[in-house]
């Protein structure tokens, strides 16, 4: 990760002007620009999201309702999950969305 001077000192006095993201500390289910489908925590560092607890979803069964109705009601048997490093740094997203499940 890249910072700059003032950023560091931002955050080592503790008055960064970062905004944190209204999702931070929740379950998130978010999909990026490569296509790959992660969830977690999400997490913010200066400027930049990440996910703690991290996981890939490789492959979820079909779903009338898609992407936002395995957020809202949860993984089935048959999909298929993959835990990641620790953290996944989220560079640039599609969607990003609150999972209730």
């Amino acid at each position: 990760m890249n910072i700059s001077l003032n950023e560091l000192v931002s955050a080592i006095k503790g008055d960064s002007t970062t905004t944190r993201h209204p999702l931070c500390g929740k379950s998130v289910l978010a999909v990026s620009t490569n296509g790959f489908v992660h969830t977690g925590v999400l997490d913010q560092e200066g400027p930049y999201l990440y996910l703690r607890e991290a996981k890939n979803v490789r492959y979820w069964v079909n779903r009338d309702g898609g992407l936002p109705e395995l957020a809202n009601n949860g993984f089935l048997l048959d999909d298929k999950i993959d835990d990641c490093h620790s953290f996944v740094w989220l560079s640039s997203l599609v969607f990003m969305m609150e999972r209730n499940a």
